[in-house]
């Protein structure tokens, strides 16, 4: 467990450092790595700040990097069929149009 001290700080090093190597093995193809272990790590501090405790904190973390990763994934892959569908919609429209 994790208190919210002046310790803290040197924890949070602790975890970003574990959550880059996380992230590095489990998302190397996310383009906002960055983003995506910082929006992880600030889920940890927001929990810490409404004074809520954390028992196994890398545990914890690596459970939410999952989840941002594959809500990351879902967007890219949404994204990218939309792309495709609008593609084809145009091409569609314009051999009707002939």
């Amino acid at each position: 467990m994790i208190e919210f001290d002046k310790g803290f700080e040197r924890q949070c090093e602790e975890y970003l450092s574990y959550l880059y190597e996380q992230a590095e093995f489990l998302c190397s193809d996310c383009t906002d790595l960055d983003m995506l272990v910082q929006d992880t790590l600030m889920v940890l501090v927001v929990k810490m700040h409404k004074g809520e405790t954390v028992e196994y904190p890398k545990g914890f973390l690596l459970a939410v990097l999952k989840n941002k990763y594959n809500g990351w994934l879902r967007e890219s892959i949404r994204s990218r069929l939309w792309n495709i569908v609008t593609r084809l919609c145009r091409i569609l429209t314009m051999q009707l149009k002939r």
